[in-house]
């Protein structure tokens, strides 16, 4: 399920499936690694664990923009995380 759609799900109302988050954090996990495995990447970790700190602290007005509110589930937000960070600078 994406962003959007998540959030309206919140707005009518409807409560996530508390292990939906995780899931959707276990996906983009397999998918960097997978990612990571295939591209042979040269950049350094510490690039990336740099990027993902600056997503976090940024991504309040990333939701905002795309008029999206952040998710509650801690898994949720750290699926959207790992997946910006791999572009992120």
């Amino acid at each position: 399920m994406g962003i959007f759609e998540w959030s309206l799900d919140r707005l009518s109302g409807a409560v996530p499936d508390p292990s939906a988050g995780r899931e959707r954090f276990d996906a983009a996990l397999a998918e960097l690694v997978t990612g990571l495995k295939k591209s042979q990447s040269d950049r350094p970790l510490y690039d990336y664990l740099e990027a993902l700190q600056a997503w976090l602290v940024d991504c309040p007005g990333y939701y905002a923009i795309r008029g999206a509110s952040m998710p509650i589930d801690a898994w949720a937000l750290l699926a959207d995380a790992l997946k910006a960070a791999k572009e992120y600078e």
